[in-house]
């Protein structure tokens, strides 16, 4: 019956992907030491290199988390720690795309959920802080080396150039070469876009003919 055709079909479909021969690009064991010693031993780190390896295999969307940054509690061992994996493999990361001429066809962005509060608790810890916060974008043609914006000297207000949610995304959008404006509809035939119609994304990213 139809049932036992679709399971066929799906058992074929898995053998088809475990024997591609795009399955190499996961075995890190193909890259040289060093390149692996370069993006840290750690999760991250390897992920990163991964990242690297999927774009260059062809992979459109690639994302590599680092957990741990919900810093409630000792926060600057925490932190710490957490940026001697950071450091090395986004560094890496960022050379390696250079190197590979895949900076400008490959849009970076790092950020997270929200921000971490300037204050420091009782537990030396920094609790959630969604008034200011950063994110590091590059690649993907946009103009480089410009820091946008700014907070007040104690880190708890914007200042200066602030930058909405829906700006952000229409910047992402627009880098990955996206009409954030598009119209899509839901299956119940809801009309909807990416951002809303007054999202001006952040025109200091526009590189200059």
């Amino acid at each position: 019956g139809s049932k036992v055709r679709d399971h066929h079909d799906a058992y074929r479909q898995a053998v088809r992907f475990m024997n591609a021969p795009e399955m190499a690009t996961f075995d890190l064991e193909q890259e040289p030491s060093a390149v692996r010693s370069a993006y840290g031993d750690s999760q991250f780190g390897q992920g990163c290199l991964m990242a690297r390896r999927l774009i260059e295999t062809g992979v459109r969307f690639v994302e590599v988390t680092l957990r741990g940054w919900d810093t409630h509690q000792d926060n600057f061992t925490r932190t710490t720690a957490l940026c001697e994996e950071l450091d090395p493999a986004f560094a890496t990361l960022v050379k390696e795309l250079l190197e590979r001429d895949l900076w400008d066809s490959t849009l970076v962005v790092w950020m997270g959920e929200f921000g971490r509060k300037p204050r420091i608790d009782a537990q030396d810890g920094r609790g959630h802080w969604t008034t200011g916060w950063n994110v590091v974008m590059g690649g993907g043609g946009l103009e480089e080396g410009r820091v946008i914006g700014a907070t007040s000297s104690d880190g708890e207000e914007v200042i200066e150039s602030q930058v909405g949610i829906p700006d952000l995304y229409h910047a992402i959008l627009t880098g990955l070469g996206i009409d954030p404006f598009t119209e899509y509809l839901t299956p119940l035939r809801r009309p909807i876009t990416f951002v809303n119609d007054k999202a001006q994304g952040i025109p200091e990213l526009i590189r200059s003919a």
